[in-house]
């Protein structure tokens, strides 16, 4: 009861977040329950969290974060990592395993997963459903490839579920399939 009660909690908190920022005021959350301007400072060190429409499955930005430029390339996408665990799904594990360099470019290798005991759960949960899981595959996609991101980054991601390529086995997530990448189809 406790963990289903945590939650609606969290889920409420992520809504109250994702729905309080104002790209149209350019207000950035800082962390610590403050705001900060964020006119001047959009492309190097700000990364999208991305959301998706759920009527009409097109990403859009939920809200920014700033990460330290000193930060390296595997410490900024475990940072996407964390903050997508958190904010979107409720502290699910979001593992980035490696940066893989391969003829088409960098590619994280991302790792999907279950945690004992929690009421949420990415099989029976996020990967369900049609909307379910295009919204999931959006959020993930979207947030890890940072396409309008300027600065150096990965040019593709692929996802695992629990370390393997089980997660060919649900219906609805079929964009995280493949490897996706940041310019055009390879």
């Amino acid at each position: 009861m406790k963990t289903v009660i945590a939650c609606l909690i969290t889920a409420t908190i992520v809504f109250t977040v994702t729905t309080a920022w104002n790209p149209v005021g350019k207000k950035e959350f800082d962390g610590s329950g403050g705001e900060r301007d964020t006119a001047t400072k959009l492309g190097e060190g700000m990364f999208r969290i991305y959301g998706v429409n759920s009527w009409s499955y097109e990403s859009e930005v939920d809200f920014y974060i700033t990460l330290d430029d000193t930060l390296s390339l595997p410490e900024k996408v475990e940072a996407i990592a964390s903050k997508l665990s958190r904010t979107r799904f409720c502290n699910l594990p979001i593992q980035v395993l490696r940066i893989e360099d391969r003829p088409e470019g960098s590619v994280a290798v991302v790792d999907l997963k279950e945690r004992k005991g929690s009421c949420a759960r990415w099989a029976g949960g996020y990967f369900e459903g049609s909307t379910g899981g295009r919204v999931t595959s959006g959020i993930l996609i979207e947030s890890f490839l940072q396409r309008e991101y300027m600065g150096g980054w990965i040019d593709g991601v692929e996802f695992l579920y629990e370390g393997s390529e089980d997660i060919r086995s649900f219906d609805h997530i079929k964009p995280l399939y493949r490897t996706v990448y940041r310019q055009g189809a390879h």
